[in-house]
């Protein structure tokens, strides 16, 4: 048993040899360490985390703030109506082409309820103006006195 704890106090400062080589300077000359992280370094990293968490933050905001400029009204099928039935169920009336399609979904499972061969809801035709155009001109508008 002693000669194991020997051994391992041996393998141990074997293992911690390049360390004390590193602290201890090599015939008496000093090296100059760095100075400990003083009020400036805190500050300048308390700084930074700030300005990482805003800039993600801002890219979030302007990204939910976009979804209304996405047009979806490109896509071959489109959501017209939703309603929901509870927290995980809800139907959906869908637009396929030129028939519509009422679905029920819930967490697991989607099923075609009805199918639709002329429209129950019509669908408006995209206006000539964008959505971003629209939206800077009531803006526009609304800074006028």
């Amino acid at each position: 048993m002693l000669n194991t704890f020997i051994n391992s106090i041996g393998m141990a400062s074997l293992l911690l040899a390049p360390l004390g080589a590193v602290a201890t300077p090599i015939g008496g000359e000093s090296t100059p360490t760095s100075p400990p992280i003083g009020i400036p370094g805190v500050l300048g990293f308390g700084v930074s985390l700030i300005l990482v968490i805003a800039a993600i933050l801002l890219v979030g905001w302007i990204y939910s703030q976009t979804k209304g400029m996405r047009d979806s009204r490109s896509s071959v099928i489109s959501v017209l109506a939703s309603q929901s039935l509870g927290s995980k169920e809800k139907i959906v009336l869908v637009g396929v082409g030129d028939k519509q399609i009422v679905v029920g979904v819930t967490a697991v499972h989607l099923q075609t309820l009805h199918v639709f061969d002329e429209p129950v809801v019509t669908i408006e035709a995209p206006a000539k103006t964008s959505v971003f155009a629209e939206r800077l001109l009531t803006t526009i508008k609304g800074m006028r006195p």
